[in-house]
This record gives structure tokens, C-alpha cells and sequence, in this order.
């Protein structure tokens, strides 16, 4: 019965060993999200704690300071949790190969692991168990170093270009008030450096498609966040073409077509860190932008830009009363601009649901009878306009 038993915890060891080994390439080394299933139980289990935490505060600033933290711990709960793994999978297989004693095969584990060498072993098969083990743990901690590093080098990269923007975007960003600060500075959409802004789109989207945690690593300001920023680029660029005489503007397109892209491929990602299977469609910027440019096949239906009417015509008014060059057909312009949202409206809008991104305007879905959890944040030239009209 005991050799029984002692076979079981050595074929538990290896698969133990094998689970953790494969989550550990999965989520630090594979250029992909990771769909290994201990990496997706460890990351619904962190993302569930924040959630039903952040559920029970109602003020947006507290939420912010609470999940300020989900990204870093994260990192250190995927470490501990696989370092966990791995001594459970060699205290099983010390166990298996002959260690008198459960505990004394953990003690064994640990000491081997953690190479601190305080305990000693003479069988061979041990001696060879307990250089692996400590082996192991090396491997493990200088993985988790280079991953370290790479997630802060594309957070500051990141973070770095939102900050440029930061001034003619407004925070919280919004593309309305983008194109007022834009006719300010003297100059448009158009004359601005789009190329930097579709290079960083791309960035953005490789650097956290390959590092899905990334999504989580909010910004160092709480009125500032990577989501609202890509949403506001878009909605600008959207909000130019809806009302303009040149509707098959090649760089406002594209500008549409990538970020549209990013919000899909960034979905793609999260869902299948959290998932089994991935769930969204796949796309790519080219179709995206053929979409935008076709006029031969007009929607039959106005498709869901993910905001109302009444948000469409009060930003027009604020665009108009600060010199923006609008379309005095309201209708068509509206029936445009919701062609061209409902692109990345879904989603950009689950994003920012599931991250809690900042409750900047036009970032929630429109939903009947639902009053929205936290009052809209207007950014200070939309606040300005917003006091003047009121009084």
C-alpha cells in the first residue's frame, strides 16, 4: 500500500512540475495571452477579489487608489503562486522517491527551491531531485526579473506618449474637447501628427497583447488611463470625418481603422487571459478601413455608437461655441458618426467597464433606466462650457 502511495505522489509531483513549468512559459516567455489553465485561475481569482472589492466603493478616487495596485500584485501573486506550485510538485516527488516523511519531503522541497541548502540528502536519486529543484527556483526568479523589466519598459513606453498628449487631449481625455484644445493651439485634427499618434496605437497594441497584464497597470495620475486616451483619438478623428465635406480623409481613416483594431485585438486578449477560448471575431485594420471607405452599402439601421443623441448634440453645441467647424445637418452628420463609432463602441465600452477605467465622457455604454455608477468626469474646457451654459 505504501509503495502505492508512493508512486501516486510521484506521478502528482511530475504533473505538478509539468502545470507549473507550462505556466510559467505560458505567462512570462510565450508572445501571446496565456490560456494555460493555472495562469487563468490565478488571474479570474485576482481579478475577481479587485472587482467585488472596487463593487463596494462608490467613490471613483478610492477605486482608483484601490486598483492602482491590481497590476503589481498580480506579478507577485503569478510568482508566489508558481513558486507554490513547483515545491508542492518536488516536496511530492522527495515523497515519492523515498523520503521517510511527508514533512520532512516539503523541508526537502523548500531547502532545494529556495537553494538554501539546509538540509541534506545522500541518495542519488534525491542528490539529483534536489539540484533540479534548486535549479528550478533560479530559473523561476530570473524569468520573473526579464518579465519584470519588459512589462515596465512597455508601461513607460506607454505612459510616456500619453503624457505628450495630456495637454491637447484633456484629462480625462474626450475627443470633443481634444478638437477644441486642437483649435486653440491654431491648428486641426488634420495638421496634427497623426503618424506618431497610429505608431503608438500599434505599440500599444503589440506590447499588451503579448503582456495582458498590462491592462492592469493603470497610470500614475488617476484622471489619465490608456483606455480613455485610445477612446478619445478615435472619437476625434470620428467626430472630423462625420463633419466634414471630406469624408474619405486616408489619415483620419486610418487613424480610426488602427485604433479600432487595438480595441479588438486588446478585447481578444483579455478575454482569453480569462477564458478558455478566445471569443471576439477577428479583424484587421485593412477590412476595418475598407468598411469606413466603401459608401456603396449604406447601414439600413443606425448601428449602436454606444451614446445617445442628446451626448452627440451637446458636444456638437460645445464644438461650435468654441470655433470648431461643424456639419449644420445635425442628422446626417449623427447618422455618420455612428457608423464609424460602432467600429470599436463595444469594445472600447467593455474595457472600460472591466478595468474601471476613469468615468470620462462617452466611455459607458447608454443603458435604459441605468443610472451610471459614478458621475461622468468633464475635462476643464467641457466643465467650463458645461458651468457657463447652466448659469
Amino acid at each position: 500500500m505504501e509503495t502505492i502511495l508512493r508512486i501516486l505522489s510521484l506521478l502528482a509531483g511530475l504533473f505538478l512540475f509539468w502545470t507549473a513549468a507550462s505556466a510559467v512559459v505560458s505567462t512570462m516567455l510565450t508572445p501571446r495571452p496565456a490560456r494555460q489553465w493555472l495562469s487563468r485561475m490565478v488571474a479570474n481569482a485576482l481579478h475577481w477579489i479587485f472587482t467585488a472589492l472596487a463593487w463596494r466603493i462608490r467613490s471613483y478616487a478610492r477605486v482608483d487608489r484601490l486598483l492602482v495596485a491590481h497590476g503589481p500584485v498580480a506579478v507577485l501573486f503569478f510568482l508566489s503562486t508558481f513558486l507554490l506550485v513547483f515545491m508542492a510538485a518536488f516536496g511530492l516527488i522527495f515523497y515519492g522517491l523515498g523520503t521517510p516523511s511527508p514533512q520532512k519531503a516539503f523541508f526537502q522541497s523548500g531547502s532545494g527551491l529556495s537553494t538554501l541548502g539546509i538540509l541534506d540528502v545522500s541518495k542519488p536519486w534525491h542528490v539529483i531531485t534536489m539540484v533540479a529543484s534548486a535549479f528550478t527556483g533560479t530559473i523561476v526568479v530570473a524569468i520573473f526579473i526579464g518579465f519584470l523589466m519588459a512589462l515596465y519598459v512597455a508601461y513607460s513606453a506607454r505612459e510616456s506618449v500619453m503624457g505628450k498628449l495630456a495637454l491637447a487631449i484633456g484629462e480625462p481625455a474626450w475627443g470633443a474637447e481634444f478638437l477644441v484644445r486642437l483649435q486653440r493651439l491654431g491648428t486641426t485634427l488634420e495638421d496634427s501628427d497623426i503618424s506618431a499618434w497610429i505608431d503608438w496605437l500599434c505599440t500599444l497594441r503589440v506590447n499588451q497583447y503579448i503582456y495582458p497584464l498590462l491592462n492592469h497597470f493603470r497610470s500614475p495620475f488617476p484622471h489619465r488611463h490608456w483606455v480613455t486616451t485610445l477612446l478619445a483619438l478615435c472619437d476625434a478623428a470620428a467626430i472630423r470625418l462625420a463633419n466634414s465635406k471630406d469624408t474619405r480623409n486616408l489619415h483620419l481613416v486610418r487613424l480610426i481603422a488602427e485604433g479600432s483594431e487595438t480595441f479588438h485585438v486588446l478585447w481578444e486578449s483579455e478575454l482569453a487571459r480569462t477564458h478558455r477560448q478566445i471569443l471576439a471575431v477577428s479583424t484587421t485594420s485593412w477590412r476595418l478601413e475598407r468598411s469606413i471607405l466603401d459608401e456603396s452599402s449604406p447601414p439600413k439601421s443606425t448601428p449602436d455608437p454606444g451614446i445617445s443623441r442628446q451626448d452627440w448634440d451637446w458636444a456638437m453645441d460645445f464644438l461650435s461655441a468654441n470655433g470648431v467647424a461643424t456639419n449644420p445637418d445635425r442628422q446626417a452628420s449623427w447618422q455618420s458618426f455612428c457608423t464609424l463609432r460602432s467600429l470599436y463602441a463595444t469594445q472600447a465600452n467593455f474595457l472600460a467597464e472591466y478595468l474601471h477605467a476613469v468615468p470620462a465622457p462617452w466611455t459607458r455604454h447608454v443603458q435604459k433606466n441605468t443610472p451610471p455608477r459614478f458621475e461622468t468626469i468633464l475635462p476643464q474646457l467641457a466643465r467650463e462650457y458645461l458651468q457657463k451654459t447652466s448659469s
